[in-house]
């Protein structure tokens, strides 16, 4: 399989190419990518990437950001900015990949468990990943049918629990191994707007 992967220079992006790479071709994509940079905050960017990668079978997204504060410090501005990252970046790469693949073929967005399990300082993120949860379910039956698009909805990962165990007390971290089962999932499967729950 030939997959773009969108955000291929953070945590989950790294690892997903050490182990997928291993049986497909794997193309990498980030904002500071020698071959395939791309600015998710940016539309255009979005579409010169997947218009040079059209010859994909699947697109894996997990990139974006949002930040942390609590809610009587934030101010229109940082939602903005989180929306216009995480949430619009990915519709927008849904947007312009389902008139450039060819069917039949794959879009994985991820979310977090945020969606579900909101911690203090998490107002933005929360609110993204819940709209891209009832996003991928509404556009999933708009979208041409050889097309499938599902999301991931991680909990704390292992790899990143040093750095946000602090955010998340009583949470529990999710190996990387099962992480990447529901990537696989979702790339294999006929499933088609899930969100796919790895907590």
């Amino acid at each position: 399989m030939r997959i773009l992967l969108v955000g291929s220079s953070g945590t989950i992006g790294r690892y997903l190419i050490s182990k997928l790479s291993e049986k497909n071709e794997i193309i990498g994509a980030s904002r500071n990518h020698p071959e395939n940079q791309v600015d998710i905050e940016n539309e255009n960017s979005i579409r010169v990437l997947l218009e040079k990668n059209k010859n994909v079978n699947a697109i894996i997204c997990c990139a974006g950001e949002a930040k942390w504060r609590p809610l009587d410090e934030l101010s229109s501005q940082d939602f903005i900015l989180g929306f216009q990252s995480k949430l619009m970046g990915q519709i927008n790469l849904v947007r312009y990949a389902s008139k450039l693949l060819k069917a039949p073929a794959s879009i994985l967005l991820t979310s977090g468990i945020l969606a579900e399990r909101p911690v203090h300082g998490s107002t933005i993120a929360s609110t993204i990943n819940g709209a891209l949860h009832s996003f991928v379910k509404s556009a999933s039956k708009e979208i041409h049918p050889g097309i499938r698009i599902n999301v991931i909805c991680p909990g704390l990962i292992q790899d990143s629990y040093e750095k946000y165990k602090d955010f998340f007390p009583g949470f529990q971290p999710v190996s990387m191994d099962n992480l990447l089962q529901g990537y696989q999932k979702a790339l294999s499967g006929s499933m088609t707007g899930k969100v796919i729950e790895v907590f």
